[in-house]
């Protein structure tokens, strides 16, 4: 009977003058359990249905975004018999071993644009490489999208996929909003909340998709969408009933969306020196050296600028870069996700030296001076003893010589992915990884000293916290929310606790004696760091923050940024104040460029220069 009723379902619309219809799966998860036997099971389902234009997959496509997971996504989507359109989500970008290149590797791109008949389908990504926390649009995907849209034939109508939903989910949401407003939009698709909802936002017809996952009750399914000349109907199947009208939305109806004002750049009292927008990914923040600043953007363009702004020199590196480079001796050194790790000449940006690692280079990198007696091959032509050391995807730790790019030591304990900049201590180099564990590293001989494990949970791996250190003891944060304090000599665990929502955020006082810590909701805490017992405690109120951000101290200020896009200052007299906004984009650290300077930047490719005034 119920394959009667599906026969009847899938052909009434050509009875009633049906232009086409699709299927439209999110959320799939695979890695998760169960999850390659659902899709597999939706995959038979809509093979069988001759009236299935084509698919479309709207992100979270896996549950680590791990190569193994993608590769088993493609191989299972691609028993698709009619084409599949795609893009990813935050669960195939926040821990994304390569940094966001596999995907674009196995489907060409991590967007897509397309018509049939007089519609056009655009999908965008909104996830953010090893961001978690929310969405986001690129600069590039941006420009883009409304270049796409300003060739597109007025009278066709336009149809978005997105993976998260359009409001505050995306913090530059109002910036696409903007864009749309001129265009034939019909409607903005999307999942993230694994289920069907209807809705509108600024007067943008929003529809948000199930997953294909069984949860509890509901069982494994997906939604038919049916595209006429007036409206677009939106059904549910699962494996249990009949396929159920849930949602229609009228292409009669013209949309009226709003002009949403925003500034990018606001200074309060503060004297701008320079702001410059990149207009690139710049997942790294920029390096601080010898009165220069230095960028590096996710498109693999290096920059060396000076004081007003002014561009020096520049390097293509024709890879892409998610580390943060370092300077030592005048050797600027840097790596790619693609495994080149390269030596520049820091003053003109002169080629130095790259080699080819077979491993993606992902950690932030950090330099120092190496005492060893080990022989390299190759002879050095001066003193130098500048090493660099940086992790990479599959877990090694590396220390090479940066005059001849020779290796010293490797460490290859750690068994997942090292994303956060090392901490250097005296002879010891602490750093945690995605196999839940922190490392401490001779650095002097690559020799482990000891590791450390406070939760088996791959989610609640320390890995992105950098970690501070009072001399005595290591203090990191991790995802649970919880803060740790390791005894430097013996990897022992001194103190914890989970009493105030810190998320990967910490930074230390100049005196060694207080810990900064900028809480998930809204609230800045000063505790000790002998004990952990409350000093201070500020209620900013700004919102639910998951971007790690080292607070600074300079004089009797501390200054740090938030994931919304402001930098605060506090004082000890307990006043605390906004004193910048770069945007709506995830900020990286507050730094020092000396004096009053302070130097700020964004995920979006800008940085700004200015003279801190209270």
């Amino acid at each position: 009977m119920k394959k009667l009723l599906l026969i009847l379902f899938f052909t009434a619309g050509l009875i009633f003058g049906q232009k086409y219809q699709f299927a439209w799966i999110s959320d799939l998860h695979i890695g998760s359990p169960n999850a390659e036997k659902y899709l597999d099971s939706i995959i038979t389902i809509i093979n069988n249905n001759n009236d299935i234009k084509f698919t479309i997959a709207s992100g979270d496509i896996t549950e680590k975004g791990k190569d193994s997971e993608l590769d088993k996504a493609k191989e299972l989507l691609d028993k698709l018999r009619k084409p599949y359109y795609i893009i990813p989500g935050n669960h195939d970008t926040k821990w994304s071993e390569s940094g966001g290149l596999k995907f674009k590797q196995l489907w060409n791109d991590d967007k897509f644009i397309f018509e049939i008949n007089n519609d056009v389908f655009i999908g965008i990504n909104t996830g953010i490489i090893w961001k978690g926390g929310g969405g986001h649009f690129t600069p590039q995907d941006l420009i883009w999208f409304e270049n796409k849209l300003q060739n597109i034939n007025p009278k066709k109508e336009i149809f978005i996929f997105i993976h998260h939903p359009l409001n505050q989910e995306i913090d530059n949401w109002y910036k696409f909003s903007n864009i749309i407003r001129r265009y034939n939009i019909k409607a903005v698709l999307y999942g993230h909340g694994h289920a069907n909802k209807m809705e509108f936002n600024k007067g943008i017809p929003c529809v948000m998709g199930r997953s294909t996952l069984a949860k509890g009750e509901t069982p494994f399914g997906f939604n038919l969408v049916v595209n006429s000349k007036s409206e677009m109907n939106f059904f549910e199947i699962d494996k249990k009933s009949t396929p159920q009208l849930w949602a229609t939305i009228s292409k009669t109806e013209k949309t009226d969306i709003p002009q949403i004002d925003s500034l990018d750049l606001i200074s309060y009292k503060n004297k701008v020196l320079f702001n410059k927008d990149f207009l690139s990914v710049l997942s790294a923040e920029p390096l601080i050296w010898d009165k220069k600043i230095y960028t590096a953007t996710y498109e693999g363009i290096i920059s060396s600028l000076d004081s007003t702004g002014k561009i020096i020199w520049q390097f293509n590196s024709n890879g892409h870069i998610l580390s943060k480079p370092a300077v030592r001796d005048g050797y600027f050194v840097f790596g790619t996700l693609e495994g080149e790790l390269t030596t520049l000449n820091a003053y003109t940006g002169e080629l130095l030296q790259t080699i080819g690692l077979d491993e993606r280079i992902t950690s932030q990198f950090v330099t120092f001076d190496i005492n060893t007696n080990k022989e390299l091959l190759l002879p050095k032509s001066t003193d130098s003893k500048a090493v660099v050391a940086f992790g990479t995807s599959t877990g090694k730790m590396f220390c090479y010589d940066l005059e001849t790019l020779q290796e010293f030591w490797m460490l290859e304990r750690p068994t997942g992915m090292i994303e956060t900049e090392p901490l250097l201590i005296n002879n010891k180099l602490i750093f945690g990884s995605w196999d839940g564990k922190v490392y401490c590293v001779n650095t002097d001989n690559g020799v482990m000293i000891w590791d450390w494990r406070a939760n088996k949970n791959f989610y609640y791996s320390p890995a992105v916290c950098k970690p501070v250190s009072d001399g005595k003891s290591v203090f990191i944060t991790t995802p649970d929310k919880t803060i740790h304090a390791i005894d430097l000599r013996l990897g022992m665990t001194n103190w914890t606790t989970n009493e105030f929502e810190a998320w990967e955020s910490i930074g230390m006082s100049k005196d060694k004696k207080s810990l900064y810590l900028k809480a998930i909701n809204g609230i800045f805490y000063v505790i000790s760091a002998a004990d952990a017992k409350l000093i201070d405690k500020y209620e900013i109120d700004y919102s639910i923050d998951t971007m790690p951000a080292q607070a600074i101290e300079t004089g009797n200020d501390i200054l740090f940024s938030t994931k919304e896009g402001n930098v605060y200052h506090i004082d000890r007299k307990k006043y605390f104040q906004k004193i910048f906004s770069l945007g709506s984009c995830r900020m990286h650290n507050v730094q020092q460029f000396g004096g009053k300077k302070l130097l700020i930047s964004n995920m979006d490719g800008k940085i700004a220069l200015f003279e801190f005034r209270k």
